[in-house]
């Protein structure tokens, strides 16, 4: 999964709500101690994907 696009690009404006939104999900979803990746890892991507799709539309919805 490292190094390919999962999705669609973000805009300057959607980035900073985008990467709170998968911190959120990385904070609410890890087992204790456990780093991101092995999170990502034991998860996968959905939720974080779910995440970053779901600040975008709050951007789109407050322009």
């Amino acid at each position: 999964m490292a190094g390919k696009a999962v999705g669609p690009s973000f805009s300057a404006a959607e980035v900073p709500g985008v990467i709170e939104a998968v911190l959120t999900t990385y904070r609410d979803t890890r087992e204790n101690g456990e780093n991101f990746i092995d999170t990502l890892r034991r998860v996968g991507p959905d939720p974080f994907k779910a995440a970053a799709n779901g600040a975008r539309f709050k951007v789109e919805e407050a322009a």
